[in-house]
């Protein structure tokens, strides 16, 4: 009872590392999220250095920061563990996040970041809000979906056969560099590679002999010849398919997924994503190196196009509850509005206050055309050098 009054006191800063995910799973037990003030330590060790030498996960940040090393297992599977060491796993934790805070905190005010992090928590709560409301989805239309891709597959599977006059696991590499790269005397399509794998990569640099296995039949390698050949366009067919069915329709109902993996094909068990009709994304908040937000289980920011039949289609899943509306809503320049708000210069702010054009401004004010005023801002706020930007 004691914690529920803390955590719902507005003034008591809330410490934690990914909070977002420790507000979630307290908001079920205190009745709402948390009050601010908060300090995600991982958000704060991203800011503080977003290089891809060391990770940000607690273990990572603990023993850069503050020296300490984190007990392994524990955490992934405490079921299997008994209470004193699981007791144990618990203060290590509040210990270490307690002593990264206060590093990260000097460093943040140090380092002048201490806007942008207050920023960022304000961000924590409304995508925590977003993350635990879900979006809602017609399951009845999923339900179509699943089985009209289904026959579109098997159908698309059927001509591909046919074409290669012999069936074969449309999944397997070795298969389709023989029946694609291989010599027509010897029963191939005798097409021309010209994307290596990794491991032909290799080969190439070591000046080995080269052979059709190691070139590639990914959809990238295989789309110069879509038009050129027949069983080609079947196979990307296939592959365009088989991606909608196993990043979309499985994941959000369940099932097999079916995934290449090098040479190999992996077949995966996908627990459904939906929870009564919802969809719950999580939001990263350290995952694009731009210090936009990325989306992951399932990712709701890289759905199709509304633009192809099937796009429009796996767009039409999402819909309002009741008494509620979808709304499309996109921020002008946020990037630049941000600088302008942060650093207070004279030019920026006055040209929104004229309601000018930011671009425009800032490229006549270095002398070029608003294309490059543009490439210079968003260059300078994704943090490119000045020698890029000279």
């Amino acid at each position: 009872a004691s914690v529920v009054r803390i955590l719902l006191i507005p003034k008591i800063l809330k410490v934690g590392h990914n909070l977002a995910f420790d507000l979630g799973a307290v908001t079920k037990y205190i009745g709402g999220i948390p009050e601010a003030p908060y300090f995600d330590t991982m958000i704060a060790a991203f800011l503080v250095d977003s290089s891809k030498g060391y990770g940000f996960s607690l273990k990572d940040v603990s023993k850069k920061y503050a020296g300490v090393e984190m007990q392994k297992g524990v955490g992934a599977e405490i079921e299997k563990h008994s209470f004193i060491e699981v007791a144990k796993y618990a203060e290590l934790d509040v210990v270490a996040t307690t002593k990264v805070w206060k590093v990260l905190r000097d460093r943040l005010e140090k380092d002048g970041l201490s806007k942008v992090f207050n920023l960022e928590m304000d961000v924590l709560r409304v995508v925590t809000e977003m993350r635990l409301t879900g979006v809602s989805i017609d399951t009845e239309s999923l339900s179509g979906l699943k089985d009209r891709l289904d026959r579109d597959i098997e159908t698309v599977k059927a001509r591909v056969y046919r074409m290669a006059g012999e069936t074969f696991n449309l999944n397997s590499s070795a298969v389709k560099q023989r029946i694609l790269f291989a010599a027509k005397k010897d029963g191939g399509r005798g097409l021309k590679p010209t994307l290596l794998t990794p491991k032909g990569k290799d080969k190439k640099k070591a000046r080995e002999p080269l052979t059709i296995t190691d070139y590639s039949v990914s959809a990238e390698a295989l789309e110069p010849f879509r038009d050129a050949d027949p069983l080609v366009t079947a196979l990307l067919e296939y592959a365009d398919l088989n991606k909608l069915q196993s990043t979309y329709v499985l994941p959000y109902m369940g099932g097999i997924v079916t995934r290449q993996v090098g040479t190999k094909v992996k077949y995966e068990k996908k627990e459904p994503l939906l929870d009564r009709g919802r969809l719950h994304t999580d939001f990263n908040q350290i995952g694009a190196a731009t210090g936009r937000l990325s989306s992951r289980n399932p990712n709701l920011q890289n759905v199709p196009h509304p633009g192809t039949e099937y796009g429009k289609l796996i767009r039409n899943l999402f819909m309002a509850g009741k008494d509620e509306r979808l709304i499309v809503a996109d921020y002008s320049q946020i990037e630049p509005r941000t600088i302008a708000s942060f650093s207070r210069d004279p030019v920026m702010l006055q040209t929104y206050k004229d309601g000018g054009d930011i671009y425009t401004a800032i490229g006549e004010t270095m002398g070029v055309d608003r294309k490059a005023g543009k490439v210079l801002v968003l260059s300078i706020a994704y943090g490119v050098g000045p020698d890029k930007i000279a």
